[in-house]
Order: structure tokens, then C-alpha cells, then sequence
């Protein structure tokens, strides 16, 4: 969430490097919730800064890992995909 408040402040490089941080982080400590939740949140983060292709990469690596580790959080990364499609 902390990357949130970097973006709200108008920091998005910070913002981006913290979410990326923690989708790491998250690897390597088996917490599933920042490599659907954060990732898909990275998706429409690049969405919002017009890198399309980088926000199709995160969202689709959150919806692989949504569907293998927590399939009810699917709905989120679909939403972040529709709304690259936008």
C-alpha cells in the first residue's frame, strides 16, 4: 500500500519501484496477497502512465498467479486488464 501513497503524492517513480519491490519481497517470504494484489495494482499504475505493454505484463502475471494460488481474487486482475483495454 505504501506504493499508493507515492503515486497519491505524485511520486511515480517511487511508487512503481516500491510496488516491484514488494512483489519481490513476496516471492521470497510465500506471501501470495502483493503477487496478485500489487501486481495487478503495477498493471494499472503503467495503464495510467500510457506503458500499455507493461501494464499487459503485470496484469497478466497477476491473473497466473491469481488462477494457481487464490482463484477468487481473478475478478481483480480482470478488472485491471478491462480497464488497459479502455
Amino acid at each position: 500500500m505504501v506504493g499508493y501513497a507515492y503515486w497519491e503524492r505524485g511520486r511515480p517513480t517511487q511508487a512503481l519501484t516500491v510496488m516491484e519491490e514488494s512483489i519481490e519481497l513476496s516471492k521470497t517470504a510465500g506471501f501470495v496477497v502483493p503477487q496478485v494484489i500489487t501486481q495487478a495494482d503495477l498493471a494499472a499504475a503503467y495503464a495510467q502512465l500510457g506503458a500499455v505493454e507493461r501494464g499487459y505484463e503485470a496484469a497478466y502475471l497477476a491473473l497466473a498467479a491469481a488462477e494457481t494460488k487464490t482463484p477468487r481474487s481473478t475478478g481483480v486482475c480482470f478488472g485491471h486488464a478491462a480497464h488497459l483495454q479502455l
